[in-house]
C-alpha cells in the first residue's frame, strides 16, 4: 500500500491538486513549442521526459481506484473548457496504459477520449 500523501486525504484536496496540475498541462501547452501539434512530452524523443503535474496526476491516480475514477473525470470535465483537449486525451492514454484493468471503459466520453488519442498520436508512439 502506498503512504496516505496530504493531497489524497480528502475529496476536495485531491479535486484541487488535480486541477493545479492540469492547470499546468494548460501553461505547458502554450508555452512550450510543439512538434505538429503534439506536445513536446509525447513525441518520440521527449517520451521518456515525465512532467512534474503528469508524476501528480500519476501518484493520485496510483493511490486508489476511487482517485483514479476521480481523475478522469476532472480531466474529462477540464478537458471541455481547454483549449488544448488532445493534450488532455493524452493524459488519459497515459493513464490507461499504466491502469488498463483499473480503469472502467464504461462511459462513452472516456472511450472517445482514448480512441482519439491512439488515433492522433500512434505514429509517434509506434515510433518510440
Amino acid at each position: 500500500n502506498l503512504p496516505r500523501l496530504a493531497y489524497a486525504q480528502t475529496q476536495e484536496s485531491t479535486i484541487s491538486a488535480i486541477r493545479l496540475a492540469l492547470d499546468y498541462l494548460e501553461i505547458e501547452n502554450h508555452t512550450e513549442p510543439s512538434n505538429s501539434g503534439i506536445p513536446q512530452t509525447e513525441t518520440s524523443t521527449g517520451r521518456n521526459i515525465i512532467p512534474d503535474w503528469l508524476i501528480l496526476l500519476v501518484l493520485i491516480s496510483k493511490a486508489s481506484t476511487q482517485h483514479l475514477e476521480r481523475t478522469i473525470d476532472c480531466v474529462l470535465e477540464h478537458s471541455n473548457k481547454a483549449s488544448s483537449l488532445h493534450s488532455h486525451y493524452l493524459v488519459l492514454l497515459r493513464l490507461y496504459t499504466m491502469f488498463p484493468l483499473r480503469m472502467t471503459l464504461g462511459e462513452s466520453r472516456l472511450r472517445h477520449a482514448l480512441l482519439e488519442a491512439s488515433y492522433d498520436y500512434h505514429r509517434p508512439w509506434l515510433e518510440w
